[in-house]
């Protein structure tokens, strides 16, 4: 009498863990996809959230010009350079006008200005204060 074992082979638990291995290459690209994106849209909020700012000074100064090194400001600046891999945010700010812009990745950059109230994909220009 032969006692038969029910196990696997080393070639069912090799297939098995290639299985395991292929999907957690799958998952972990998705992601840092996903990472990525919420992680940019921190940052476009966090510029959006400059207009308050802006806002408030330019109801009290009737003027742009203190936006730029507002305390309320630099927390916005100090969250965006956290998000950011510790890219530093430029601003300009004139008397009637504002724009605050970062380098998000590669070369792209978010623009938030005065003129156009959304980001964009641009620079601020310093000599027209404005996402160019």
């Amino acid at each position: 009498m032969t006692k038969k074992q029910n196990s696997f082979t080393l070639l069912e638990l090799l297939v098995v863990i290639a299985i395991i291995a292929l999907l957690i290459v799958i998952s972990s690209s998705v992601y840092m996809q996903y990472r990525e994106a919420g992680r940019q849209s921190g940052i476009t909020s966090y510029l959006v959230q400059t207009r308050r700012v802006a806002n408030v000074i330019e109801s009290t100064a009737l003027s742009y010009e203190g936006l730029c090194d507002d305390s309320d400001f630099e927390t916005i600046k100090k969250e965006i350079k956290s998000l950011n891999h510790g890219r530093d945010v430029s601003c300009k700010a004139s008397q009637n006008k504002y724009c605050v812009s970062t380098e998000v990745k590669d070369g792209k950059y978010f623009c938030f200005d005065s003129a156009t109230g959304f980001v964009e994909f641009k620079v601020c220009n310093p000599l027209t204060i404005a996402c160019e």
